[in-house]
């Protein structure tokens, strides 16, 4: 049993966490050091950034301007995460403690999605291009303005979004509140001036030296040589695709959803249609889960009579893998939220 428990142990994900997300690019802003205790973060108000205003609030501000508050959740969740060292899958659960999603369609939810998560597989690149276009950089009491030129940036530069809408909304954002007002005009103008550069940025960007954290841009080159550090950085700038643990019957899924059926049992989608309108996802035949984190629970071969203890278990695709095999299992994780 020990070696089972091991193996689940090892997915602790407070080892080797980087500080921040900064990948060795000086910083735009002096953005708010992470809280000594970050549960203590959790009772900040929904204040910042920009001030955010009451879901009322924001969804009349949100009928005079479609899409803004989309925009203004994922400023505010990448505050979260960057700074506050929220995990992106809590900001994004129904059930998370602040929750930025209030009163948002699912559309909204998945546009919100899209544009943090490509700013954190690019925050490197965004920041770089960032600080070029902002010599001084942006007065400290103002620095929460990072966050709403790093969301109009990732859809500029990476996402599939008209320009003059990442721009005019960027803008809608800096002037909802009167102190923020004087700086629209610059938030402008630095996002004019990167639609400019675009073809420049992306060109010069690099995937180890602007995208991936120093510590382990460093690992990398030390342990796999530095084409070998390159190749893996790359291919973490690619949006990932889509796999799935079926519960049964994987070959009769594979066909209904159009999937391919991997080596080790999974299945794998290139789709851009919400999980929650596949087929089987409310019968709860299949549910989310990489190839790769699939394969603990394949390899303890578990069955009826197996005791096993899931320990960071979160968000319980592994449990749910030994559970079906008829394994008992006790699952613990340190966040209520995602189990």
């Amino acid at each position: 049993m020990l070696g089972k428990v091991q193996l689940f142990v090892l997915g602790d994900k407070d080892v080797w966490r980087p500080r921040n997300l900064r990948s060795g690019v000086s910083s735009l802003t002096a953005s708010p050091r992470p809280p000594a205790d970050r549960w203590r973060s959790r009772k900040v108000s929904n204040g910042r950034p920009n001030q955010l205003a009451s879901g009322e609030s924001r969804g009349r501000e949100s009928e005079q301007c479609p899409g803004l508050a989309a925009r203004l959740a994922a400023a505010a969740i990448l505050s979260d995460i960057v700074a506050r060292c929220h995990p992106l899958d809590e900001c994004f659960s129904g059930t998370a403690i602040l929750s930025r999603l209030g009163g948002l369609e699912p559309r909204d939810i998945a546009l919100t999605r899209s544009i943090v998560t490509v700013a954190l597989r690019r925050l490197g690149t965004i920041r770089a291009a960032l600080a070029g276009l902002l010599e001084k950089g942006l007065p400290r009491q103002f620095a929460h303005l990072e966050w709403t030129l790093i969301a109009a940036s990732a859809q500029i530069l990476f996402l599939d979004v008209p320009d003059h809408a990442a721009v005019d909304i960027a803008v809608h954002m800096t002037r909802l509140e009167a102190k923020n007002a004087p700086y629209a005009s610059l938030v402008n103008g630095v996002l004019r001036n990167l639609i400019r550069a675009r073809e420049k940025i992306l060109l010069t960007s690099d995937p180890l030296d602007h995208d991936t954290p120093v510590w382990l841009a460093e690992r990398w080159r030390k342990t796999y040589g530095e084409a070998g550090a390159h190749a893996i950085a790359s291919a973490h700038r690619e949006e990932p695709t889509l796999d799935l643990t079926v519960l049964s019957d994987p070959l009769i899924w594979a066909e209904r959803l159009g999937a391919n059926v991997l080596p080790t049992g999974s299945l794998r989608l290139l789709t851009t249609v919400p999980v929650t309108g596949l087929a089987g996802f409310a019968e709860g035949r299949w549910f989310v889960q990489d190839a790769a984190a699939a394969l603990p629970a394949r390899l303890l071969r578990a069955g009826p009579g197996t005791r096993v203890a899931d320990f960071c278990a979160a968000p319980g695709g592994k449990a749910a893998q030994l559970a079906a095999a008829g394994a008992e299992v006790t699952t613990i994780d340190r966040s209520a939220e995602r189990l």
